[in-house]
């Protein structure tokens, strides 16, 4: 399997889980939006499932956010948005190549997501 990631990550070694926190230093005028994107690609579908899940809620997901997209960041290829204290369900791409969207300004600081990303089954 193949892993790349692009953007401000940790891979756990002991749990092979990417886990994504937010900064909560280098803040600009009391407001600070971070924009990380993730590229996961590999050689089959992936599984995403959700270890754990803590960011900032509103009922559309405007603030802080993470979005999950099946090759490329566009509306179409949009597998989910989420946001809360809840973690979101599973998710398998049709595709090799998964992309996470992270979105997180510094008002309501939260603990951010561990997600654990394998291969499963073969790709389109």
């Amino acid at each position: 399997m193949l892993l790349v990631a692009h953007g401000s990550s940790v891979l756990d070694k002991t749990t092979n889980a990417w886990a994504v926190r937010k900064i909560n230093d280098k803040w600009s005028r009391n407001y600070f939006i971070a924009l990380n994107t993730f590229s996961i690609v590999c050689f089959q579908k992936l599984h995403v499932h959700f270890l754990e899940f803590a960011v900032e809620y509103q009922a559309r997901c405007i603030w802080d956010w993470l979005a999950v997209y099946d090759r490329h960041v566009t509306s179409d290829s949009q597998l989910g948005k989420y946001c809360g204290l809840s973690s979101p369900p599973d998710v398998i791409t049709d595709t090799s190549h998964l992309v996470l969207q992270f979105v997180s300004d510094a008002i309501i600081p939260e603990k951010g997501f561990r997600l654990l990303v394998t291969a499963v089954g073969e790709s389109k």
